[in-house]
């Protein structure tokens, strides 16, 4: 019994700690706080992710990853040498590329900044098309894209920290684990 227990304990914690992000947003000149975003998956590699909710607290399955609300994508990404890594580590210099970044937009949150001034916890209010209802009166979703600035914080092994600025506002995603392939 305890042995059972005792997997029952370490399969949740490997559960929750698997998908351990947090997030921070900029807008009108000012960074906000850092927050866990529980239950958001990113899938894809360190040049390009997608956010997507991938379980409540109870482990359910929330979306599907053709779901999610936020694409991040990095042109012309090439993994530096250790060379690089460890000038940049040493200079404390942020990698900067270019890219894209795609969300949805709806006629509650009309753009991006809408968004993340929604609320204290706005992952929250991301628009997905999954749990916006056509068939209920709601106006379809619109997906935008627009032009980013991707800066990658110095890093020994992998990326871990990104600002993405666009349209006027900025998101800090800190990936604490993730199954990225290189």
């Amino acid at each position: 019994m305890k042995r059972v227990l005792l997997l029952c304990m370490l399969a949740f914690f490997a559960i929750t700690t698997s998908f351990a992000t947090d997030f921070n947003y900029y807008y009108d000149g000012y960074w906000g706080e850092w927050y866990n975003a529980y239950g958001v998956c990113l899938k894809g590699d360190f040049s390009g992710f997608i956010c997507y909710w991938y379980h409540n607290g109870d482990g359910s399955l929330r979306d599907h990853p053709s779901q999610w609300f936020l694409k991040i994508q990095i042109k012309d990404y090439i993994e530096p040498s250790q060379v690089i890594k460890d000038a940049h580590l040493k200079d404390k210099t942020w990698y900067e590329y270019t890219g894209t970044v795609e969300y949805y937009i709806s006629d509650e949150y009309q753009d991006i900044k809408s968004v993340l001034k929604s609320a204290l916890n706005p992952i929250q209010h991301f628009v997905r098309p999954s749990k916006h209802r056509v068939e209920k009166g709601e106006t379809p979703c619109v997906k935008k894209t627009a032009q980013a600035t991707i800066k990658i914080a110095p890093y020994k092994d992998n990326p871990k920290d990104y600002n993405i600025w666009f349209d006027g506002v900025g998101i800090g995603i800190s990936i604490k684990d993730t199954d990225f392939k290189k």
